[in-house]
């Protein structure tokens, strides 16, 4: 998946990585009826820092010095498809392609992660949106 397009538990799970954080994602069960069959389905739950609402988001910009800029509609006219209105960057080298995300985090986890790992993400199943 492109970094550009991390979001939600995909962007979370993508943070985690490029952390190195050593995790394994407990597996619940819960029953849910599918017509004649029904039964148990896996679903997925990751426990660990939270970088896109909590604190641990704010501890990434700050210990990697991302910049982060609040457009008006002045940069980005209102009518933006995405409502990404936040822009991101290393600033300590000023280098590197800008990330665009809906929320201050999201836009510098998105640039965090490219930095890392690159421009595209192997995100498992699981961690996609549904």
């Amino acid at each position: 998946m492109k970094t550009n397009e991390l979001t939600g538990r995909a962007l979370q799970h993508a943070v985690m990585l490029a952390e190195d954080w050593d995790y394994f994602p407990a597996t619940i069960y819960e029953c849910a009826m599918y017509g004649k069959g029904g039964g148990p389905r896996p679903t997925w739950t990751v426990t660990g820092p939270d970088y896109l609402t909590g604190q641990a988001g704010d501890a990434v910009i700050d210990r990697h010095r991302i910049s982060t800029v609040r457009l008006n509609d002045l940069y980005f006219p209102s009518g933006n498809e995405k409502g990404e209105h936040w822009e991101a960057y290393f600033c300590a080298t000023c280098a590197g392609e800008k990330r665009y995300g809906a929320t201050r985090r999201e836009a510098a986890m998105r640039a965090y992660v490219a930095s890392k790992l690159g421009e595209e993400v192997e995100i498992p199943d699981e961690f996609l949106e549904a």
